[in-house]
């Protein structure tokens, strides 16, 4: 066992949002459909949730934010209304840094 398919469609989804460009924004999508997804939303987007507010608390980078704050709008966007709605507390408090 190494690392799973969903694993890296993820680790290089996250390395692409701190891209300019298109790259960013495919790897924004890219993200918000995977994790979206109704067997993914209860873990992985919780830790995708966390993954942002600490990249974003940490980050120097002025094109990584973006890319974040890009992602977090598909997600909402894309997912359906009723398994989000538990963690929009946790994206307000990402938001509001």
């Amino acid at each position: 066992g190494g690392e799973g398919l969903v694993d890296r469609i993820e680790r290089v989804g996250k390395a692409c949002l701190g891209d300019p460009g298109r790259t960013r924004d495919g790897a924004a999508y890219l993200l918000a459909r995977l994790l979206t997804r109704p067997d993914m939303e209860d873990g992985r987007l919780v830790g995708f949730l966390q993954w942002c507010d600490l990249t974003l608390r940490s980050t120097g980078s002025s094109f990584v934010p973006a890319g974040v704050y890009s992602a977090l709008a598909a997600v909402f966007k894309l997912g359906q209304r009723q398994s989000l709605l538990d963690k929009v507390p946790l994206a307000l408090g990402i938001m509001s840094q």
